[in-house]
């Protein structure tokens, strides 16, 4: 958001279901507080649904020719309702590209929970008490970026990750 200027953004929360946790804005003051106060106990239902996540940021896009869509899809990919790709295939046909950035790594692992000073706490756990893990689906996600004219990016804990990103969105 710090290299944006002029664009509205709005952040959308999701695992099993969705919320619009940020409506469309251009004040990014607002949108970074909501993004801070984002954490993995934001929503409780269990599990990936993709698509639900894609249907509701489709719900706030303006249908307005004149401007470029875009949706930022940051995920492991997993896709437990697995409808993501003929979604996507609807989106591109919108217009509407989506970026996407893989959070995690193919092998699997903990989902960690933070305090608030960032210490790792404990590992986040399902309604058994059985740790959960999640697995990065780079897959899934090349296929949404793909599909829709988005590039693919995997996050890692490097500096600069998404360079590409912010120069595909300045460049349009």
């Amino acid at each position: 958001m710090n290299n944006l200027e002029g664009d509205r953004v709005g952040l959308i929360a999701f695992a099993g279901s969705s919320h619009l946790h940020c409506p469309l804005t251009e004040d990014y003051s607002a949108a970074r507080l909501f993004l801070n106060m984002m954490d993995t106990d934001l929503i409780t239902t269990q599990g990936t649904n993709l698509a639900a996540a894609i249907k509701l940021a489709l719900k706030h896009i303006e249908k307005d020719d004149e401007k470029y869509k875009v949706i930022v899809l940051v995920s492991d990919g997993e896709d437990h309702q697995g409808e993501v790709i003929d979604l996507s295939e609807q989106v591109r046909d919108l217009g509407i590209i989506i970026h996407t950035l893989g959070v995690g790594t193919p092998a699997g692992g903990p989902i960690p929970i933070y305090d608030a000073q960032g210490n790792r706490q404990e590992f986040k756990k399902n309604s058994s008490g059985k740790i959960v893990t999640s697995t990065l689906n780079e897959f899934t996600l090349n296929e949404i970026a793909n599909i829709t004219g988005g590039i693919y990016l995997r996050i890692e804990n490097q500096v600069n990750a998404i360079t590409p990103l912010l120069k595909a969105i300045n460049q349009m």
